[in-house]
């Protein structure tokens, strides 16, 4: 009774055998004393002059001062005010706007909370950003599981490849219902900021996810529920903002999954190049079984960042085991062109002049991009250990054929 601060680590179930003891003393009474300063848990820029301060406790009102703030780059502060009666939240009121893509430190000194307890060093300063709408190819879709294992749960991995800190305030994910129509659903009613080159993954059950794939960031978890329902043969998953605008659609296919694999359950598709175009199946791969088959929360075990290419036809590497352990486990066909309107056959063939492998047959081009081969045949099976030579014909929108060729060696491990 004398923990007024407690709040949720304050109260329990009751263990009285009636199941409550109304009027009389509670059968859980004990001494639980708070005996640690509150925290600072984050601090949100809701536009260029409000900040919100969120702690993990209770505040003193009486000990209340915007004396106790400091933001750097230094800014000054006009006016405080608590969320009373919760007294959770600081909200401050900024003398001047501040300013995109600028990293600012508040720190907070001689806070208490409301019982006297002050705040503890190593949790007094957070940093923030001043949020920027998001456009489309801002934040991409980096990574799905659609087919979980039995007991497992679907997940969106999203990153954020702009220069912005942006808030996913009332963003949504969504697929298509039957009629074609857009299904939404809500991620997050409050605040969620989403900065730079951070990886979200939205899921309907953060604890089964980590349960599954106990390597995974689940500090970049964030529960989305109801979850949309995602087909596992194929489907699509859509992001929007809060205006409905579509940011990222990938139309994922089983298909995209490594033939050779035996069992694609729990296997999570991961984009190989964040530059690379969303619904290019080439851009797709199965993730690594060295990673436990899906990597929510962190770098794709199948990224590949852009390969510089020096001359129109570059493959990387020349030399490749198709195991799906992460490890060179497929080879990229890298092109890149001056002038745009092209068209292409790709085609694979083995050391006798047999064609093994078609990659892309009358492909409009973009004036640089890649495709990939993970070492199967036509007919889906393994090709044989060796050297395969690729045919890359190119034709322009005038008629003009030209041809480059570049081998391969497909190996494999002893």
């Amino acid at each position: 009774l004398s923990n007024p601060c407690g709040e949720i680590n304050n109260w329990t179930a009751s263990e009285d055998v009636s199941g409550g003891t109304p009027g009389l003393p509670n059968s859980v009474l004990n001494s639980n004393p708070d005996n640690f300063g509150p925290q600072l848990v984050s601090a949100i820029a809701q536009d260029e002059r409000n900040l919100k301060l969120v702690f993990d406790e209770k505040l003193n009102p009486d000990q209340f001062d915007k004396g106790l703030f400091d933001i750097e780059p230094q800014i000054g502060i006009s006016n405080i005010y608590l969320n009373e009666p919760i007294n959770n939240e600081a909200h401050i009121l900024l003398t001047n706007p501040l300013s995109p893509k600028v990293e600012y430190i508040v720190t907070v000194t001689s806070m208490i909370d409301c019982v006297g307890n002050f705040i503890r060093n190593e949790a007094n300063k957070a940093s923030f950003f001043l949020p920027e709408p998001g456009v489309s190819g801002d934040i991409i879709i980096n990574e799905i599981l659609f087919n979980p294992r039995t007991g497992g749960v679907d997940f969106v991995e999203v990153y954020n490849k702009s220069g912005k800190a942006i808030n996913l305030k009332n963003w949504q994910l969504a697929n298509y219902k039957s009629d074609g129509v857009i299904d939404p659903y809500t991620i997050s009613e409050s605040d969620l900021i989403f900065q730079s080159g951070e990886f979200f993954v939205f899921t309907s059950d953060p604890v089964v996810l980590k349960a599954d794939y106990p390597t995974s960031d689940e500090t970049t978890f964030v529960k989305v529920s109801p979850f949309p329902s995602y087909s596992n043969s194929n489907g699509s998953a859509i992001l929007l903002d809060s205006l409905d605008n579509i940011i990222d659609l990938f139309d994922y296919d089983s298909d995209f999954h490594f033939n050779l694999l035996d069992d694609v359950d729990g296997v999570s598709l991961e984009r190989i190049n964040f530059d690379g175009d969303t619904n290019n199946p080439s851009n797709w791969k199965s993730a690594a079984s060295t990673a436990g088959f899906a990597t929510p929360g962190l770098m794709n075990s199948q990224f590949k960042s852009k390969i510089q290419v020096s001359r129109m036809l570059t493959i990387e590497p020349k030399v490749f085991v198709p195991d799906n352990t992460g490890m060179n486990d497929f080879t990229t066909i890298n092109y890149e062109f001056q002038n745009t309107g092209n068209f292409a056959n790709v085609n694979i063939y083995d050391a006798a002049g047999r064609l093994v492998r078609t990659i892309v047959e009358g492909g409009l081009l973009s004036t640089t991009g890649f495709f990939t081969w993970d070492g199967t045949t036509n007919s889906g099976s393994r090709a044989r250990a060796g050297y395969y030579a690729i045919y890359f014909e190119i034709f322009d929108s005038e008629g003009n054929k030209d041809m480059m060729k570049e081998t391969v060696v497909l190996g494999v491990k002893f």
